[in-house]
């Protein structure tokens, strides 16, 4: 058996496709910031005691605070364990348009990156998302 499947969560259902789905319509909500259309965590643990674990999620913009608050994701590892690989980082605006992630709006920096003290092997892997807009 070459992967153990440990657990796929996506809501209430479970998903084995590794594509997310296609946006959905919008749908109105009067005092959200923003709308989490999509989010799934899939988790793979190999015989070996090593694993993978795959986010996806795709959320809506309602409002300023919502992109500021979703203007950049952050991921916290360890090298000693860990690797992160972004598979892809995109932008759906709400004309339609699709705006990859530039390799250049991904950082990897040590954590804490802008503060006193220096944790050695421990990381943040920042992806900032540009264009971002209501919708």
């Amino acid at each position: 058996m070459n992967n153990l499947l440990l657990a796929v969560l996506c809501g209430a259902t479970a998903l084995l496709a590794q594509e997310t789905p296609p946006p959905g319509p919008n749908i109105p909500f009067d005092q959200a910031n923003a709308v989490v259309r999509y989010d799934c965590t899939s988790v793979f643990v190999n015989e070996d005691g090593s694993g993978e674990t795959l986010r996806r999620y795709r959320v809506a913009l309602l409002s300023d605070r919502a992109i500021r608050q979703y203007a950049q994701d952050e991921t916290v590892y360890n090298l000693g364990y860990d690797t992160v690989e972004v598979v892809s980082a995109r932008v759906y605006l709400p004309d339609g348009k699709i705006i990859d992630v530039d390799s250049s709006a991904i950082k990897d920096v040590p954590l804490p990156a802008f503060g006193k003290f220096f944790l050695q092997n421990v990381r943040d892997k920042i992806i900032t998302f540009p264009a971002l807009q209501k919708g």
